[in-house]
């Protein structure tokens, strides 16, 4: 038997289900006031110890498309007007986002105040939003024509496309032989309409590959309509592309007698399609016709959610100019540090050294659970782990959903572990650690069985926040068995934790038994 485990007698139940927070010491963060008075978002400004960072977060349904930071020692190094009005073109950090984002890339500042330092922040920005029931037209080839010919019936629904002049709306189309010259690309808002090839000819190879470009950008995406006839009989297929997904138009001709010159022959069909947010610059939808015969283009229209945009600025101390724009201060804080442990049980000894090998049987001891500092720093990718507060490792078991803490966050990391010494009997040790910190979670899993059985988060976190001058177990043989076997067999393992103070059992015989406690960084 490898380990036994013993129920900590005194753990109680309790399930307190609280997000990991990624908010350090060092943070400071204001809400993104837009238009006055609409909350559009936070500005959240950090420091490593080596750089400033400001970062912008929209609020849902918002999205950000410009942004100004400037940054002094005092409210004067902000670029003002003579009237003490911010100038954000003049700021040193500027960016342009197309499209807009939610969380554009944070500005990263070199560090140049000393510690403990109150400097000056100016954060401006364009935000918007997509308002919710109303769409406009970005542009239109064509017109949606009107019911006004032979007794209200449709006889020319494509009248403006390439039929010569004059066309009126009753004018009779032609017959597919017609293929007048067109031009491609068809510059939407510059080119003439009667540059557009209305008729689309396999058969004939009458403009089947043409480009239409224009110029603009969906920040919140839009719909491409296209209203086209697949001809009389045959199955029609249009592929149209850009920036925007391929679509493939696909149907089948059926005449309308006594709808209307052109419908009694081309029937007519409207297809629509979603369009993602589409960057500013110049776009290309591409119309190919891959199969069928004739095929007329009535209009192509492609619209947009309506927007509001507002002027946003960090929330704070107004300038004193006349308007409403704001700074705010932070205070530099230079190194991340761990937090302390404050209270221990009688069988835990913290050590003020780093151990330099943790396999089985290099850091034995029948005397003491041995803790210490491992990692501190941010994270440098998102970091997975076993328990979140209040949950019993033995009554509760894993989360049901995975739990994990966000790069960048800084964090610190304690190493508790117990070996005993040689084949000495089973050995047993009950304890807890006080920190003067909110613990942020447990990793307790790692080569062992039962309910934690086959996570092996302990290894994982080796390569993440291990210490390099440590030889950590490998994943072969006894060093494997690291982790809490949590309803494996008698044993009982647990561990659980409340705010700063955690409480566990540990049971080994000829092995060893590990867990880390992960820690929000302080910043001294």
């Amino acid at each position: 038997m490898r380990k036994l485990l013993y129920v900590l007698a005194a753990l109680s139940l309790l399930i307190v289900l609280v997000p990991v927070a990624a908010v350090s010491a060092d943070q400071t963060s204001v809400d993104l006031i837009a238009g006055q008075s609409i909350d559009a978002g936070d500005v959240i400004v950090s420091n490593d110890g080596e750089n400033l960072y400001v970062q912008f977060v929209a609020a849902d349904g918002w999205c950000i498309s410009e942004t100004h930071v400037a940054v002094g020692t005092s409210v004067e190094e902000i670029p003002q007007t003579k009237k003490e009005n911010p100038i954000p073109g003049k700021f040193l950090n500027s960016a342009v986002y197309s499209p807009c984002e939610e969380t554009p890339e944070p500005y990263v500042i070199p560090l140049e105040w000393d510690c403990g330092a109150n400097i000056y922040i100016a954060a401006h920005a364009v935000v918007g939003k997509a308002i919710e029931g109303c769409v406009e037209t970005v542009w239109q080839i064509g017109d949606v024509e009107t019911d006004a010919c032979d007794g209200g019936l449709l006889t020319n629904y494509a009248d403006e496309f390439n039929w010569g002049d004059p066309a009126g709306p009753c004018t009779a189309g032609p017959t597919l032989d017609v293929r007048p010259d067109y031009t491609t690309p068809f510059v939407v808002g510059t080119t003439p309409t009667g540059e557009f090839p209305y008729n689309s000819n396999y058969v004939r190879g009458y403009a089947t590959d043409f480009d239409v470009h224009w110029d603009g950008e969906l920040p919140f995406g839009g719909e491409l309509i296209v209203s086209w006839s697949p001809g009389a009989s045959a199955s029609e297929k249009k592929v149209v592309s850009d920036g925007f997904p391929t679509w493939t138009l696909t149907a089948i001709g059926a005449p309308k007698p006594g709808e209307g010159w052109f419908l009694d022959t081309y029937p007519l069909v409207k297809d629509s399609n979603s369009v993602d947010p589409v960057a500013s610059g110049t776009h290309t939808i591409n119309f190919l016709h891959t199969q069928g015969d004739g095929t007329f283009w009535d209009w192509i229209r492609l619209e947009r959610p309506c927007e509001q945009w507002e002027t946003g600025w960090g929330e704070g101390t107004p300038f004193a100019g006349q308007n409403w724009a704001m700074y705010f201060t932070h205070e530099v804080q230079c190194e991340p540090a761990c937090p302390s442990i404050i209270g221990y049980s009688s069988k835990v000894q913290p050590l003020d050294y780093l151990p330099t090998d943790i396999r089985v049987g290099q850091f034995e001891s029948d005397d003491y659970v041995r803790i210490w500092q491992e990692f501190v720093g941010p994270l440098q990718a998102n970091l997975a782990y076993d328990l979140e507060a209040g949950r019993s490792a033995w009554y509760d078991g894993p989360n049901p959903y995975p739990l994990s803490i966000a790069a960048g966050t800084p964090v610190c990391s304690y190493y508790v572990h117990l070996d005993n010494v040689g084949s000495s009997p089973a050995l047993q040790k009950m304890g807890w650690v006080q920190f003067d910190a909110d613990i942020l979670g447990l990793i307790i899993s790692g080569g062992n069985l039962g309910t934690f059985g086959e996570r092996d988060l302990m290894f994982a976190a080796d390569a993440a926040i291990g210490h390099p001058d440590t030889t950590y177990p490998g994943v072969t043989g006894v060093d494997y068995w690291r982790g809490f076997d949590v309803h494996h067999l008698v044993n009982t393992d647990n561990a659980r934790f409340s705010g700063g103070r955690v409480d566990f059992t540990m049971y080994v015989v000829e092995a060893h038994d590990s867990f880390r406690v992960i820690l929000p960084a302080v910043w001294q």
